[in-house]
């Protein structure tokens, strides 16, 4: 009965996703309607060394499909996917001047489509569609041609929110939808703003529904019953940023969010909040200095779409282009105090990056550090143990990475060869175990200090008894081919050297113990993408 349902499931999902294509060919396009199409063929091996249940991500023999051992660290780190999606982003959107001059009224229904969920084998109707941060726009035009460049506006989310955060850098915002952690259902949200030119500012709330936590009472005949509640929380976030002079850009924007009750027995009912700050200080020549497109509107107009191509601008000017920038994030977290019962404590994460960027006719040139607490890469869980601070007795280290990219297009023949190398401490969380803590009858493997490798997409990595995480390194070169305006062809090969990376191995007496792996992968693909 199970598997029958599975099947209509999996069908009534794609008959849905096929209504959805007809009627959008069917239907009367507008001028300010769009979509990004996103095809994606990509055949390799992400470590020719390994097998398939030989190492952990895992790695089948050469194939073709996406694996998640192609991200390196120093990847999309400014994305919000990681560009090997096929996908499908629906823009309904229009822009229509208001009832008196000077008056802006703007919408963008926003839908995302992924394809490689749809063909999954237990497809989900909320992975195959998503909303995309659809909205409503009012606005005002202060400048003197009633054009917009500078206004006052309100924007409202009515389904997800999720382009509104804090910070900048991609991989360093937060607040999110996923920061509700016991979130059910819309994350809607509305912010006000305005730009004056040389100053902007922002601030809007975002209003969830999360489960309270576990309540229990007794029913008619005296057994244990376990409710939860539907219960409104709320996050308030803000910025500002002023460019003094050409060139120079400085931002700051600030969060108080409600993420829940804490459901932990001792403390259970007690509010989750996270609070904190993000700034960033930029200065260049020639480079732009904003934001991520996956933080921007969805809007159909020349700057959003070149932010969506991903693809680079170059000049032959014979100038010499460059930016410099540096970010910071903060955050206190109240959670769950392990070491005092009854109470709670607020556990701070932090991150930083610094980027600089160099670009001289077909040249481009990329350096970039970025430090993340392991209490910040975990905000969203929150915590190592959810809604627990970490002990004063674990030793909790941040993870630290930095990267330099290196790549010349030939215009001519449309082909960029490029380089990057990166170097990484992962983030970790030690704790030592005596007889005390696990009894005089444990076995030695219980025994001794244990560490447990966290690393950036939250993948948890236990290694073997007593050893210590250390750095990894890794290379890349890549041949990309723009074969056209919608195609690119890439050629890659990498090299990591990862001497944390473990697996488990069977004794001879049955029990299992923790080995380092072979630290050396190699691999390689080939990738072609049209995007239309």
């Amino acid at each position: 009965m199970l598997i029958l349902s599975r099947i209509a499931s999996q069908r009534l999902i794609r008959a849905a996703t096929c209504l959805l294509a007809g009627a959008l060919l069917c239907s009367t396009a507008h001028a300010g309607d769009f979509i990004d199409t996103r095809i994606t063929f990509t055949i390799g091996d992400d470590n020719f060394l390994k097998s398939a249940g030989e190492q952990v991500p895992d790695s089948p023999r050469f194939g073709i499909g996406d694996r998640e051992g192609y991200e390196l660290s120093f990847d999309n780190l400014d994305l919000a996917t990681s560009g090997r999606e096929n996908q499908i982003h629906l823009v309904l959107y229009r822009k229509v001047d208001g009832i008196f001059p000077g008056l802006i009224t703007e919408a963008a229904a926003s839908i995302e489509i992924d394809l490689g969920e749809l063909e999954s084998s237990s497809p989900r109707v909320d992975r195959v569609f998503s909303d995309d941060s659809s909205y409503i726009r009012l606005a005002y035009a202060l400048d003197a041609d009633r054009k917009g460049k500078e206004f006052l506006d309100l924007v409202v989310f009515p389904l997800q929110g999720d382009r509104f955060r804090v910070g900048y850098l991609y991989d360093l915002t937060w607040g999110g939808t996923r920061i509700f952690a016991r979130q059910k259902g819309p994350t809607p949200a509305f912010k006000l703003g305005g730009n004056h030119g040389r100053f902007y500012w922002w601030a809007g709330m975002k209003i969830v529904r999360a489960q309270t936590a576990p309540e229990e009472s007794k029913d008619e005949q005296g057994l244990t019953i376990t409710t939860e509640q539907q219960e409104s929380f709320y996050g308030v976030l803000a910025g500002m940023g002023v460019q003094p002079v050409d060139g120079l850009s400085i931002d700051f924007s600030a969060g108080h969010i409600q993420v829940g009750e804490n459901p932990i027995k001792d403390v259970a009912g007690e509010t989750v909040t996270a609070s904190g700050f993000s700034a960033r200080l930029a200065y260049g020549r020639g480079l732009k200095v904003g934001l991520s497109s996956d933080l921007r509107l969805v809007r159909n107009d020349p700057d959003y779409l070149e932010g969506l191509s991903r693809r680079p601008t170059y000049k032959a000017d014979s100038k010499l282009s460059w930016r410099i920038s540096a970010e910071g994030t903060a955050v206190a977290q109240v959670l769950a105090d392990r070491e005092t019962f009854g109470a709670t404590t607020a556990q701070w994460a932090s991150a930083a990056a610094v980027d600089f960027r160099l670009q001289y006719n077909y040249m481009r040139f990329n350096l970039t550090g970025v430090y993340r607490s392991l209490e910040f890469i975990l905000l969203d869980t929150p915590s190592f143990v959810a809604f627990e601070a970490f002990p004063s007795e674990v030793q909790v280290k941040p993870n630290f990475f930095g990267a330099v990219a290196f790549d010349y297009h030939f215009p001519k023949i449309g082909l960029t060869p490029g380089i990057q190398a990166g170097i990484e401490v992962p983030a970790s969380v030690t704790t030592e175990l005596t007889a005390k803590e696990v009894g005089s009858n444990a076995p030695p493997t219980l025994l001794g200090k244990h560490t447990i490798v966290v690393r950036g997409n939250g993948r948890r990595v236990i290694l073997p008894q007593d050893a210590e995480a250390v750095p990894l390194f890794q290379f890349r070169g890549t041949a990309r081919w723009y074969a056209s305006q919608m195609l690119t062809l890439v050629a890659f090969a990498f090299v990591t050297i990862d001497e944390n990376a473990e697996i488990l191995v069977v004794n001879p007496d049955l029990t299992r113990t923790r080995v380092f792996d072979d630290s050396v992968r190699f691999g390689a693909g080939l990738q072609m993408q049209a995007r239309f």
